[in-house]
Order: structure tokens, then C-alpha cells, then sequence
């Protein structure tokens, strides 16, 4: 696993988890012309001039999904959807809006879901009326395969406007919703000491993450009284276990601060989740061999430097690859048996003595 490897992960999946990584440009509409969805911003977008085909990330856009039945039992909010929703329980809230009365407007907590088109919800202030009317649509931010959101191979149509595939079955989406974030402020340096030294002014809230490779360790015998790696010989299977340790360092910009405490608290609340989302549980490529627990795993963080003009985050991940056979100046030691023949004779019919014999023809 290499820096670049890492780099092109977070590239491509922290910017959907948090904005700080990335400048961020305004929706103001969001159309759809057959299977193409086609985006407006509220500034020039400067990804490309017309024609050029590019990758961006789109965040934040709500479809407006109609909703045939609304109604309430107590405090219990029921709905009928059009077509399928996007909704899980104990993950999103539910908005609706163009309801009447005013009650069954807003942001519900989502209590079931007991069929794709159909959602139960929790109303606090409850109206006279038990059946809502108007055009009552369900606003979601929806992750389907094919939606609005994600990463988007797009093609520009000029400084305002682009557009990418999405599945012509999509209903309508909200304007003034959502953003496009480009450019994502992540690197990768030597050791720390580069990176303090290359990093330069940035405004508030513009935070960059840099990759720092760790050494690889290789695991200790956990079965011997002595402080070494396990005892190879040529006979035995060979495996060892090696972990690769990196980290995160995320640099922020705090000269709006006395203390950097606010700041501080922004690693644990938002960046910490963030890069959490987007490397654990990841699998990345390797030159050894992977196995069930290679996974990247957390290792923790702390506060590595504060000087009033920034402070320094470091996020701790390693994982862990096999060496084996393979790897070893001798990969082709055993042979793979052909066949295998096994001949039983009763020898001793009194004593039950059994004679076998058993032939191998190897490769």
C-alpha cells in the first residue's frame, strides 16, 4: 500500500462525508432531460470549458417525491409514496412539505418502514385534522445508484451548467439544493516536519489533510518468552504478519481563535467521523497477500502541534497483510499431489489386523 493509493481514496470519498476538505459551489437548479440531470451553479464552476468531460462530486440534492396519502393516528404520521423511497430506519428524518394543514409540514423522526412506498413517522404538534391535503411531496437526499448525489463523471455545457447520467425513472428534484465540491485539499509528505514547512496561509474552514506514511512492522512471537519475530524454518509453513501504520495529519487554520479549543473540537465531532467513513473497513491494494483482517483499522488521534496560527490533528489508521510462501526466496517448495491411491487388506481376521498402503503421484 502506497501514499498515492491513500490519497486517491480520500480524493474520491471525503469530500461526501464533510466540506471542509474542498470548495464548495452553490446549486441553484437541478434539472432532468431524459437520463441526464442537468446542474446549474450559483457561480462559474471553473471545472472545464464547454465540451470537456471531468469528475465531480454532487452533494445535497433533494428529489421531491410525490406523496398520494398522509394521514395521522395520534401522535403517529403514516405515508404513501408514489413510487419507492429512499428511506431506513434509525438513518434519516422525513421531510415533507405542501401539506395542509401547516401541522404536517417539517422534519419528522422516521419510526417504520414497512414497504419501499410507504413510511410511518412522529408528530409532536398535532393538528385537528387527521387527513392531510395538496401537493404533498417527501423530500429526500438520495444515494441510489444512478441519483442526483455521488461522484459524477460529467460533461460541462458552459461556465454555469453541467451534466451527467442519472436513471430517467428519478422524480423531479428541489432548487436552491445542494453543492458541487471540487478540489479536494489532500496531499502527502515525507514526515511532519515537511508538512509544516510546506504548508501555507489558508482561510477559515479551509483544512487540508496529508497522508504520512509509517514504517511496516512485522508481527512478534506471541508463543516464546523473547522479544522477536516468529521462528522460520524451511519446513515449516511460512506466514508472517506485517502491519502498516499511516496517518492523517489535518491542518486548520485558527487565527480566529484565543485557545484552538474550537477547533479541537471540531476533530472529534466532524473531522474524526468524517475520515472514520471513508477509510475503515477499506480494503486497499497490496504487494502481500490480504487476508480476513486486513481491513484499515483506527489506532486514535491527538493534537500534534498548536502555535496560534494552526493546529495539527493526527489520525492514526494502520492494517495488516500476510507474508508467505510466495514471497520467499523458495515459493515453490511443496508439490501438488495428482492422485492419491489407498489399498485396504485384512490380514488377521481374528485380530482385525489391516494392512494399508497408499501410492502418490506428484507433480
Amino acid at each position: 500500500m502506497d501514499m498515492s493509493t491513500i490519497i486517491r481514496q480520500l480524493h474520491a470519498v471525503l469530500p461526501l462525508h464533510t466540506e471542509f476538505f474542498t470548495n464548495n459551489l452553490a446549486i441553484s437548479q437541478v434539472g432532468r432531460s431524459g437520463d441526464l440531470a442537468i446542474v446549474k451553479t450559483t457561480t462559474p464552476h471553473k471545472l472545464g470549458a464547454a465540451g470537456d468531460i471531468t469528475y465531480a462530486l454532487v452533494v445535497g440534492v433533494l428529489s421531491e417525491l410525490p406523496i398520494v396519502s398522509l394521514t395521522r393516528q395520534g401522535h403517529c404520521l403514516k405515508g404513501l409514496t408514489s413510487q419507492g423511497h429512499d428511506l431506513s430506519v434509525d438513518f434519516n428524518e422525513i421531510h415533507i412539505t405542501g401539506a395542509i394543514p401547516e401541522e404536517f409540514n417539517g422534519a419528522f423522526r422516521l419510526i417504520d418502514v414497512s414497504a419501499r412506498d410507504s413510511f410511518e413517522g412522529y408528530m409532536k404538534s398535532l393538528p385537528v385534522e387527521t387527513v392531510a391535503s395538496g401537493n404533498i411531496v417527501l423530500r429526500e437526499n438520495r444515494h441510489i445508484e444512478n441519483g442526483y448525489n455521488g461522484r459524477k463523471q460529467i460533461t460541462i455545457i458552459d461556465e454555469f451548467t453541467f451534466s451527467y447520467p442519472v436513471s430517467d425513472t428519478l422524480p423531479s428534484a428541489t432548487n436552491n439544493a445542494g453543492a458541487v465540491r471540487t478540489m479536494p485539499r489532500v496531499s502527502g509528505v515525507i514526515d511532519v516536519q515537511q508538512l509544516v514547512d510546506s504548508y501555507t496561509k489558508q482561510p477559515p474552514q479551509n483544512y487540508w489533510a496529508y497522508v504520512v506514511l509509517g514504517s511496516m512492522v512485522i508481527s512478534k512471537n506471541r508463543y516464546v518468552d523473547r522479544d522477536s519475530v516468529t521462528t522460520q524454518t524451511p519446513a515449516t509453513i511460512f506466514r508472517q504478519t506485517g502491519i502498516v501504520n499511516f496517518d492523517v495529519y489535518v491542518v486548520a487554520p485558527t487565527v480566529d481563535e484565543l485557545s484552538g479549543r474550537k477547533t479541537r473540537d471540531s476533530m472529534q465531532s466532524q473531522i474524526a467521523p468524517a475520515l472514520y467513513k471513508s477509510l475503515l473497513n477499506w480494503l486497499p491494494p497490496s504487494e502481500f497477500n490480504p487476508h480476513q483482517y486486513s481491513a484499515v483499522v483506527a489506532t486514535g488521534h491527538d493534537v500534534s502541534a498548536y502555535n496560534r496560527s494552526f493546529l495539527l490533528h493526527r489520525f492514526g489508521f494502520e492494517r495488516s497483510v500476510d507474508i508467505t510462501r510466495c514471497d520467499t526466496i523458495n515459493p515453490a517448495f511443496n508439490s501438488a499431489f495428482r492422485s492419491v491411491a489407498l489399498d485396504f487388506l485384512k490380514l488377521d481376521g481374528c485380530n482385525d489386523i489391516v494392512q494399508m498402503t497408499a501410492s502418490l503421484d506428484l507433480d
